[in-house]
């Protein structure tokens, strides 16, 4: 019995010894011919990245040159001319994207709108947006539905590089929803916006059910595009309960330069967190009002550091006055701290008190 156990056992160790030495050949096997056919594909790659940079500085070749191109170049060329559309500005991005289009590489885009593969989604995205073709506005919009919030990003890019967003709402509800923490790519989109969506920018900032992460973004973009009759709606936001708003509503102001602000700056220069009263520091400095220098001067002993420098700083900017408020803080020694903040403003900009 013992022995005819031991003899199983060794036939199984054989068989499995066999199996994985066929298993290891197999794998050798498909390396091999995959490392051919990547060798291939990079040759391949080089060429049809030749003859596109040679059409582009040749565009009247370019109808010609369509029988160059095989069907199965279609996967390369994409990631080629996704390349080279990083790299070209003016007219020659305009002559790549009449190669593409002779290419049929802007009907490959839009069927691979529907790729299983997310990431594939996402470069077919992200290539259309060369296309300003109401088909492909289209798709893009209804690829603000995608599964993949990636994906959705791509959609949104391209249609605000299409000057094609016809709905900022739409772009809320594909990018942030509940989200809390908004990526740059996010609030790329949002800052890529053009002067037109300002009034849609400013209904959403009125609507208490849009989310104060969706807010933020709006209140950058308006603050960007010198959005002036967005004021009254940026004045309701100095207080919010949530920081990011807060800190983002003096930075706007502080781009805008309205005067019709400075009442509500005062006020943040007393707010609970240090990050909004370094932003009213700031934007006292870009206001350029002398009011502004009594809410500075107790900001210069504040216990943050970036409050106090960035208040010297305003100070330095406001002129006489202020200069003289830097100079006398930093002679008077009632706050060490302060008078070190001073003096160091001061000589740094090689400011004196005339």
């Amino acid at each position: 019995m013992a022995d005819v156990l031991l003899n199983l056992v060794w036939q199984v160790s054989a068989l499995l010894a066999l199996l994985s030495i066929a298993v290891v050949s197999l794998l050798v096997v498909h390396r091999f011919f995959r490392n051919r056919l990547d060798l291939r594909e990079v040759a391949r790659r080089k060429e049809l990245r030749r003859l596109a940079v040679h059409l582009i500085n040749n565009p009247e070749q370019i109808i010609e040159a369509r029988k160059l191109y095989r069907d199965s170049d279609r996967r390369l060329l994409l990631g080629v001319f996704e390349e080279l559309r990083k790299q070209l500005k003016g007219e020659f991005a305009e002559r790549l994207n009449s190669l593409m289009r002779i290419m049929g590489l802007m009907t490959e885009c839009l069927e691979r709108l529907k790729h299983p593969i997310w990431y594939r989604r996402a470069q077919a995205a992200e290539l259309l947006g060369n296309f300003n073709d109401p088909n492909v506005v289209l798709a893009l919009y209804r690829t603000l539905e995608d599964s993949r919030h990636e994906v959705r990003i791509a959609a949104a890019q391209s249609l605000a590089r299409l000057h094609a967003v016809q709905s900022v709402r739409e772009i809320v509800n594909a990018l942030i929803g509940n989200r809390t923490d908004p990526s740059l790519a996010v609030t790329e989109v949002f800052r890529s916006l053009g002067p037109q969506h300002v009034p849609e920018l400013r209904e959403l900032l009125r609507d208490r059910q849009v989310t104060p992460t969706a807010k933020v973004l709006v209140i950058d973009a308006l603050g960007r595009l010198g959005a002036l009759s967005a004021v009254e709606e940026l004045l309701e936001q100095y207080d919010h309960s949530y920081l990011p708003v807060r800190i983002a509503t003096m930075q706007a102001f502080s781009r805008l330069h309205d005067p019709r602000s400075l009442p509500v700056v005062l006020l943040a220069t007393r707010d609970a967190a240090w990050e909004v009263r370094a932003q009213a520091a700031i934007c006292l400095g870009r206001l350029g009002s002398d009011e502004g220098i009594p809410a500075l001067q107790p900001l210069l002993m504040d216990d943050q550091w970036w409050v106090r420098y960035h208040a010297a700083q305003s100070l330095a900017v406001l002129g006489h006055p202020g200069l003289l408020c830097l100079q006398t803080t930093a002679e008077d020694g009632e706050s060490p701290e302060a008078a070190n903040m001073a003096w160091g403003v001061l000589r740094e900009k090689g400011l004196a008190v005339v």
